[in-house]
């Protein structure tokens, strides 16, 4: 609600640059996915907590989510702004649904970035998602499979 308030106080207010207000718009944004990361994660905390302590399972809320806007975009906004050496690139059809919790895809999406960052010091990460059919499921599974006997 706060950053909906600063939005529209941004939107109305007169700039010298045009680019000035699209920078503070898109910031604002930025926070406000950034803050329902946060809260997605405190309250995935509380509830392994929960779990931890004799209680239920972790709670998973599946939704439909686009992978690109929910999840790979509010991942490279965040990782932007900590690693400005290594930026991430995303290849994914804007109509690629997912059933999933956001936050927890979103969370697992961000520690790969994340993991991936500490073997590069400049250039980029390619974040992939697409859809696979059941033979391509099916052969990628066989390979896992085989990595573990060899193991």
């Amino acid at each position: 609600a706060a950053t909906e308030f600063v939005s529209a106080g941004l939107r109305t207010a007169k700039w010298p640059q045009p680019t000035a207000q699209e920078d503070a718009l898109r910031d604002v944004g930025l926070i406000s996915s950034s803050l329902t990361y946060i809260t997605g994660l405190l309250s995935s905390m509380l509830d392994l907590n929960k779990f931890l302590h004799g209680g239920q399972g972790v709670p998973l809320s599946p939704a439909p989510i686009s992978m690109r806007h929910d999840v790979l975009e509010p991942v490279r906004a965040t990782f932007a702004h900590h690693r400005n050496a290594v930026s991430l690139e995303i290849v994914c059809d804007d109509q690629l649904w997912v059933l999933a919790d956001p936050v927890r895809l979103q969370q697992v999406v961000m520690n790969l970035a994340k993991n991936a960052s500490k073997f590069v010091e400049r250039g980029f990460i390619r974040l992939v998602a697409r859809s696979i059919d059941q033979a391509e499921l099916a052969e990628l599974d066989a390979r896992r499979h085989e990595r573990a006997q060899a193991r």
